[in-house]
């Protein structure tokens, strides 16, 4: 239950996290550095004529569906507000930290929920205003993680009171299948984790009543096919063909596995500047005269040819990637250390969790096993694990805080 208090302690750590990356944004001038990606483009194209299209910097290629829908038009109302140039750009940041800040609060509220104390929620609520894990992702806007982020937290908070260790009725699975719908044209990457939590659930709750259950479940996938049925029937009829997301799986899956392909995506760069339709201009132009649809069925196939022909050098690439995602690099050898103890002991919090039998270590531990799963195959950003890097915040704050606890009663001893 989150009382007065909770909602007191997640109004300060929201303030203390928005105070501490608005000095950050522009006490070191960062707000002055402008660099366009495809969500931002999208932005000045829909705030111009109110169409998704244009997503690559190198020459407008019409409609696209390389980003989901959402974020993208919500930079553009920015900038139809507020004009694409300093003044525009300017106010997108400073939403960003808003958007950003908002984790800290949400997480207070969530520790709360699930029912650890008052003590859990500080540490909690603290750790995400200092943790900042992509520097110009939550700083910036122009891409659509911190958004994801508390997006997911909600939908786990509003999923945990739902259907905890009981059927909801088929209305309510409805309404929370039309979230979810909405969720994925934010961020379709978290399609893994609503169906892995799905999947807990209809577990958790099978013995109950598995026609209820049954019911329930159609319920939830009508309501979250019904939100995306829009997108899906634009896509078909500006692209032509099925998009229920993004297309652009087939591109990011051929840069990051070919010739000479890295794991990082900072040092994939000339691949990225060799065949990206954003930095290569020809690349730019073949999308054009084929259609994005068909450009990306290439790249796909391209990229699964070389990964069936070269299985060691993919399993290589795929393990890098995996040990990265979980342990960044950082911008020297003690922030890599700092790091990595982060994940040690997030790893530490979640078998707290599990000691505990907290609802949250269940829907921590599905969380971490299914939305990585795309990011394996794919080159590493510090900005892909934007959307869940809340549920290592938490296991973090556990940890911490239980630590506190055992050092205060041996102490008192």
């Amino acid at each position: 239950m989150v009382t007065r208090n909770g909602f007191r302690i997640a109004s300060l750590c929201f303030t203390l996290a928005l105070i501490l990356r608005l000095g950050i944004l522009f006490g070191t001038g960062v707000h002055k550095e402008h660099d366009r990606f495809e969500m931002a483009s999208v932005g000045v194209t829909f705030a111009h004529t109110g169409q998704i299209a244009n997503a690559y910097m190198a020459m407008p290629t019409g409609p696209t569906a390389h980003v989901a829908p959402l974020y993208p038009m919500m930079i553009g109302v920015v900038y139809w507000l507020f004009g694409e140039g300093e003044t525009g750009e300017t106010i997108k940041q400073i939403l960003a930290c808003c958007v950003s800040s908002a984790r800290a609060a949400l997480l207070v509220l969530l520790v709360l929920a699930f029912g650890l104390s008052t003590g859990h929620a500080w540490a909690a609520g603290i750790t995400s205003a200092i943790y900042i894990g992509a520097f110009e992702t939550e700083l910036k806007g122009d891409w659509e993680g911190p958004m994801a982020a508390n997006v997911l937290i909600v939908l786990v908070l509003w999923g945990y009171h739902l259907a905890w260790r009981r059927i909801p009725s088929p209305l309510a699975a409805l309404g929370y299948g039309l979230a979810w719908g909405v969720a994925l044209l934010i961020s379709p990457s978290l399609l893994p984790v609503g169906v892995g939590l799905a999947a807990v659930a209809g577990f958790a709750l099978v013995k109950k009543s598995p026609r209820a259950l049954a019911a329930v479940l159609v319920c939830f996938a009508a309501g979250t096919a019904l939100a995306l049925s829009p997108w899906i029937i634009r896509n078909y009829m500006a692209l032509g063909g099925f998009v229920w997301g993004r297309d652009n799986f087939g591109l990011e899956l051929s840069l990051s596995n070919g010739p000479g392909a890295h794991w990082s995506n900072p040092l994939n760069r000339p691949r990225i500047f060799s065949m990206h339709p954003s930095r290569y201009r020809p690349a730019t132009e073949k999308l054009l005269a084929q259609g994005e649809l068909a450009f990306n069925a290439d790249r796909k196939r391209e990229a699964e040819e070389w990964i069936g022909s070269h299985p060691g050098e993919f399993a290589t690439l795929t393990l890098q990637r995996f040990v990265h995602f979980w342990f960044p690099s950082g911008r020297n050898r003690a922030h890599q250390l700092v790091l990595a103890g982060f994940t040690l002991l997030a790893f530490a919090g979640l078998f707290i969790l599990w000691r505990k039998d907290n609802p949250a270590f269940p829907m921590t531990l599905i969380i971490w096993i299914m939305y990585p799963l795309a990011y394996y195959v794919i080159q590493w950003s510090s900005r892909y694990r934007q959307p869940i890097d809340w549920t290592l915040v938490l296991c973090v704050s556990v940890a911490v805080y239980e630590g506190y606890r055992w050092t205060r009663r041996k102490v008192a001893v």
